[in-house]
């Protein structure tokens, strides 16, 4: 049977800072800017589940960057502000464990509501998404899967 439960990053693993502002250069060498990271405190250990590695900002801007340019490759990102907490979903299975029942977890999703700053051509956008990974297998890590979402909200 599974369910789906909402869990924090510190019944994982204890909770490390990230810094409220980080930089990155994009392939066209303006600095993106990224701030208001320090909302995601609460899951920065659970962000290393993703397998996306350690840079957290670095790889979310990427990711969002590749998604952007994908759809329109005069797209330029200038910031990424995370304007929430991250919301962070597992789904569990009950499997025997030493004798006993316990609740495993074998998916989790992770969404960060974001807002961006893009250049497209001569017009300068602002869109508020939703970045989101979902791990499927997390139980079984030969078959784990790592899928994103780039989500434009209204």
């Amino acid at each position: 049977m599974r369910k789906l439960i909402s869990f924090t990053a510190a019944s994982l693993l204890l909770v490390q800072s990230l810094s409220v502002f980080a930089t990155k250069t994009n392939e066209s060498s303006n600095p993106v800017k990224m701030n208001g990271f320090e909302c995601a405190n609460e899951v920065l250990d659970v962000v290393g589940l993703l397998g996306r590695g350690d840079d957290f900002p670095q790889f979310l801007a990427s990711d969002i960057e590749a998604e952007l340019k994908r759809q329109d490759n005069n797209s330029i990102l200038g910031y990424v502000k995370c304007v929430g907490k991250p919301e962070l979903k597992a789904a569990t299975k009950q499997s025997m464990v030493n004798g006993e029942y316990q609740n495993i977890i074998t998916k989790f999703s992770l969404t960060f509501p974001l807002k961006l700053k893009v250049k497209n051509g001569k017009k300068t956008l602002f869109i508020n998404v939703s970045q989101n990974y979902v791990v499927n297998n997390f139980d079984q890590p030969d078959k784990r899967t790592v899928t994103q979402n780039f989500i434009v909200e209204q």
